[in-house]
């Protein structure tokens, strides 16, 4: 635990203890005013327990075979290796699926009699013939019968197929689920990650490749996106990470009713990860903002670390992840690799003269990690065609001199957090997620990071000065950028003011096949997908 932990945690049961605390006189005058007769009946009890013999089976050493099955008993009958392998794999057969694999983990000779065929065939019938005919389960049958390793055959074919009916029940919600017209993600994306158990891990490989995981902590979900929060008082030191990894955990077994079996063992999938050392990034340098308790870093990837002021160590993590086909990144990609989202396939338009810069679609939601703070659709964006060369098509969300497109902040904008003992609120900041659809309703866009907001200089004809009548909020992405303007109409009261979604001219060239002009010096976003910043 932390210096600044231990301290706090003191100073707070010093402030909040309810009575006064027993020392340790008291705890042994109250051991002393014991009778006499119960100390004297601990004493006998005691020796006799001592003085009574210990009963030790005979030593025998014996061979027997049954079934052609040859094995030894132990010296000890206390021991399993005493039992034979025929009565202790008769034993695992009252095991439900997680302590079997649970068992396996014990030595290497409960490994082996736990990947007995007959085990994982009564299991493969029970959590991996959901939907099967009884001609599809005798096929199995035949052909994992026919294999060469037969042994462990069924062990395989049991989990790939609990696998394999996870995902295509995953899959079928979302392909079954109404698209959102704004957002152009499936509705039921919520519902999906819910169903299925699908939990996010954060994973720090220290410099000798060692991988340090954490469970989320807390998920909240939002219109666009999750917000996860991983915080724990055993991270790797800071100065001994080397990479960052945020990964899917997806279970493996299903009961009768679909619900994840407690305990099941579960598949990872990689989400994304970047080489990193956060000792070179928690400088002066790169601190994003602070409270009183933690200095707040805005990492590659959108994602968010929090270390304390005292020592220097991390505090907490916190990233955004899209529901841009999350469920597909979730079930279909494995642990060293992320899932290859369908290449865009570019269609030319010849005709239309304003091709890729009208009737765009965006959902803009400002939020903290657990609740939203300011959100809203547009449709039929557009921006004029560019009559010279520039670095971004300028589409207008909100205008600042339309009081009718004024609308107010539900909350403060602020940022809270909470770790096992601490919590805080960091003032000007949130997290700001973007979807951008083009005029076909594919997925243009997807942003999901933290933000800031800061008051605005103001260049005067002698000096410059704040100006405290609004705040600023930009955010700069690959292919786009958004900048805002939050008035301020009374204390704790806030307003849109402004919005504007700046669109690289490259990025819009690239997706659409178009010529637009930029300058000479702008850089393709070629590399770039929708997404594939953030988590």
């Amino acid at each position: 635990m932390a210096t600044r932990h231990k301290q706090q945690l003191a100073d707070y049961l010093s402030r909040h203890k309810n009575g006064p605390i027993r020392t340790s006189t008291e705890s042994s005058k109250n051991s002393a005013s014991q009778p006499a007769a119960d100390k004297q009946g601990n004493k006998k009890t005691a020796a006799a327990k001592l003085s009574s013999p210990v009963t030790t089976p005979a030593r025998v050493r014996s061979q027997m075979t049954q079934g052609g099955t040859r094995y030894k008993t132990s010296k000890s009958s206390t021991h399993d290796g005493n039992l034979p392998d025929e009565l202790l794999l008769n034993i695992f057969t009252y095991l439900d699926v997680v302590s079997l694999l649970q068992a396996s983990q014990v030595c290497r000779r409960w490994r082996d009699v736990s990947q007995d065929n007959s085990l994982w065939q009564r299991m493969a019938h029970k959590y991996a013939n959901r939907g099967k005919t009884t001609k599809d389960a005798s096929t199995v049958t035949k052909a994992a019968e026919n294999s060469p390793s037969f042994s462990t055959q069924w062990r395989d074919v049991c989990i790939a197929r609990c696998a394999a009916w996870r995902n295509a029940r995953a899959l079928k919600l979302v392909k079954g689920s109404r698209l959102n017209p704004f957002t152009g993600l499936p509705k039921e994306t919520e519902r999906v990650l819910k169903e299925t158990g699908i939990t996010f891990q954060l994973s720090l490989v220290d410099s000798y490749g060692k991988e340090w995981c954490t469970e989320s902590s807390k998920v909240t979900r939002h219109k666009s996106s999750a917000a996860v929060v991983w915080h724990s008082l055993s991270f790797l030191p800071l100065p001994q990470v080397r990479r960052l990894r945020i990964l899917a955990v997806c279970p493996l077994f299903y009961n009768d009713a679909g619900v994840v079996v407690k305990g099941s063992p579960y598949q990872r999938s990689l989400l994304w990860e970047t080489n990193i050392r956060l000792s070179e990034w928690t400088t002066e340098k790169h601190l994003f903002t602070a409270d009183d308790q933690v200095r707040l870093y805005h990492l590659p990837g959108d994602l968010l670390l929090a270390t304390w002021k005292a020592d220097g160590e991390i505090a907490f993590f916190a990233a955004g992840i899209h529901y841009n086909q999350l469920v597909q990144r979730c079930v279909l990609g494995n642990a060293t690799r992320c899932y290859e989202t369908p290449a865009h396939k570019v269609i030319p338009d010849d005709i239309d003269s304003t091709y890729g810069l009208h009737d765009y679609k965006a959902t803009v939601e400002l939020r903290s990690l657990h609740q939203s703070l300011w959100s809203q659709q547009f449709s039929a964006l557009h921006c004029p065609k560019p009559s010279a060369p520039c670095r971004e098509l300028v589409f207008t969300l909100v205008r600042h001199g339309s009081i009718v497109d004024h609308t107010p902040l539900e909350k403060q904008l602020c940022l809270t957090w909470r770790t096992e003992l601490f919590k805080g609120s960091v003032e000007n900041m949130a997290w700001l997620d973007v979807t951008v659809l083009d005029e076909r309703g594919e997925v243009f866009l997807t942003v999901s990071s933290p933000v800031k907001a800061h008051k605005p200089f103001v260049q005067g004809s002698d000096f410059e000065y704040e100006d405290s009548d609004h705040l600023c909020v930009v955010y700069e992405g690959d292919r786009a950028s958004v900048h805002l303007q939050i008035g301020k109409t009374s204390p704790g009261k806030a307003f849109m003011r402004h919005l504007e979604l700046r669109i690289k001219t490259s990025a819009v060239n690239e997706w659409f096949g178009t010529k637009y002009p930029t300058p000479p010096d702008a850089k393709s976003s070629a590399s770039s997908a929708p997404g594939s910043r953030a988590p």
